[in-house]
């Protein structure tokens, strides 16, 4: 089938309009298109349509590439290298290639030694649904949005075969993906429950006092904080500085150090600690005793539930800056935010109530009346 499209609206051209031509079939349940830019009529298009279905059968036009018999696996993760020719593209055009990194092998495990013509729509919304009937290895069920995500980076992996000719159409195109999921935190740290935290960062927890505080007395990300030297770190001017390859935005900045994350940075300094990293253990390790000892007080009611990992602690700080009244911009600067800080702080219950009173209006017999009213109360007098 050939057919004429308006390049601006993306729509078929009506009788008389001028557009590109394009063509498509569908050949074992492949379909294959493409768009024709030398074509000028619907028998020059027809030409091309022909040449393409010959080449298609014949397997003289790049067969391994057109008629999609490389291996998909292949192309997404390879166990042996530990990387492939996906994610080594994604290293230099993503910020996010870590996350690509991540799942790879899961996608490359559930479609592993199926050639690319071998996947169709079907089995990608088996992939969906396989995936959201999973639950996450902590036992949790697994969240829309990560599957959402999923399903965007199997997307891409597709449009990048399709440009370098491993196959013919994009099958995730047409999949409905899980609706989004209401996911935003909006549980931050108290005072109580910092002390009762570090008072257990005993023991084998005790590596994790000086990270925690540094998370949460500076604001900064997990990964930016684990990936820090003491190169970076100027406890004179009390003052990080995050290089551009650690930053998730890309872009370098300085950030103050407050107490008592200062105190703990300088006895880390003073005993030389620097292995694996400043804080002498890594992000990985940190990470799972951290939710080790979180899921633990929790269970034992020392913790309201919602307190599970290091990002609780960027949420607190914002949080609080807010509150103590930092203006954003400034709060935006030290964090490392484009346009998330408001996003990030949440008002409790107290905030929200001592707020709202600035508007309050008693009645003038009250004892606790406002000044306020009191004030509008003697001029209407």
């Amino acid at each position: 089938m050939v057919y004429e499209r308006d390049p601006k609206t993306g729509r078929k051209c009506k009788k008389g309009q001028r557009g590109r031509w394009y063509y498509y079939f569908t050949i074992d349940g492949i379909r294959y298109g493409s768009v024709i830019p030398a074509a000028t009529n619907k028998k020059e298009a027809q030409v091309a349509e022909a040449k393409a279905r010959a080449e298609i059968f014949e397997g003289t036009y790049a067969p391994r590439k057109k008629l999609g018999r490389a291996i998909f696996s292949d192309f997404v993760w390879i166990e042996e290298k530990q990387t492939s020719e996906y994610l080594d593209w994604a290293k230099e055009n993503k910020k996010s290639w870590r996350f690509d990194k991540t799942y790879a092998h899961v996608i490359a495990g559930y479609f592993k030694g199926k050639q690319f013509r071998e996947i169709t729509q079907k089995m990608i919304e088996q992939y969906r649904d396989h995936r959201l009937a999973q639950d996450t290895y902590r036992g949790d069920k697994r969240n829309r949005n990560s599957v959402r995500r999923e399903m965007a980076l199997l997307s891409r992996i597709f449009r990048l075969a399709v440009d370098r000719k491993y196959c013919a159409v994009n099958p995730v195109k047409g999949v409905t993906w899980p609706a989004k999921q209401e996911n935003r935190r909006t549980r931050i740290l108290s005072d109580e429950e910092e002390e009762i935290i570090l008072q257990h960062m005993t023991g084998k927890y005790e590596r994790l006092r000086a990270p925690f505080l540094t998370a949460l007395y500076v604001g900064c990300r997990r990964q930016e904080m684990f990936s820090l030297t003491w190169d970076d770190i100027d406890l004179d001017l009390e003052q990080i500085h995050f290089r551009a390859e650690i930053t998730k935005t890309k872009k370098a900045r300085n950030a103050v150090i407050i107490e008592p994350a200062l105190s703990e940075l300088r006895a880390l300094k003073d005993h030389g600690v620097s292995d694996p990293t400043i804080f002498g253990i890594g992000i990985h390790w940190a990470t799972h005793l951290l939710r080790e000892l979180l899921g633990d007080l929790t269970s034992k009611e020392l913790l309201k539930p919602g307190v599970t990992g290091w990002h609780i602690c960027r949420h607190t700080y914002i949080s609080r800056g807010a509150r103590a009244g930092i203006p954003p911009a400034y709060l935006r600067e030290q964090v490392g935010h484009l346009d998330m800080t408001f996003y990030y702080s949440h008002a409790g219950r107290d905030d929200l109530l001592r707020e709202a009173r600035k508007l309050e209006k008693r009645p003038n017999n009250s004892p606790n009346a406002s000044a306020g009213f009191q004030a509008a109360d003697q001029a209407s007098k």
